[in-house]
């Protein structure tokens, strides 16, 4: 496309519409689904965030809504030995309300309410 990103699907009268995949390489991010008319309805979207730290975030979308969890994974060499965080998390994909967090050094999870990737007071060991 003329902004740089890149589109790979069906298309309709010049729109994004039916199965697709749009690539946006300047922000990290792919929208993968079913679009109708220019809008993905159903799918799923990856994530970079700006975060620089290495995570990736994946998000459904259903009914062109976009889910308040996701699945962040963050990379081999985050400092604080995060593997994956399972729950709710805010427009950057931070943990950010309830979820699970798993850690590369530990054998058991940790779940209950995140702040900014924060574990708060009530989080306790799951498996």
């Amino acid at each position: 496309l003329a902004n740089g990103d890149f589109y790979e699907g069906a298309t309709l009268g010049y729109e994004m519409h039916g199965p697709g995949r749009l690539q946006r390489p300047d922000r990290g991010d792919v929208w993968e689904g079913r679009y109708d008319h220019g809008k993905l309805v159903e799918g799923t979207w990856l994530h970079h965030p700006p975060t620089n730290d290495g995570r990736t975030c994946v998000r459904a979308i259903a009914a062109a809504m976009l889910a308040r969890t996701a699945t962040v994974t963050f990379a081999p060499n985050d400092p604080k030995r995060r593997t994956v965080y399972e729950g709710e998390v805010d427009t950057t994909c931070r943990a950010n309300g309830k979820g699970v967090m798993r850690y590369s050094d530990k054998r058991r999870g940790f779940a209950g309410t995140y702040v900014s990737d924060a574990p708060q007071a009530d989080v306790k060991a799951v498996e």
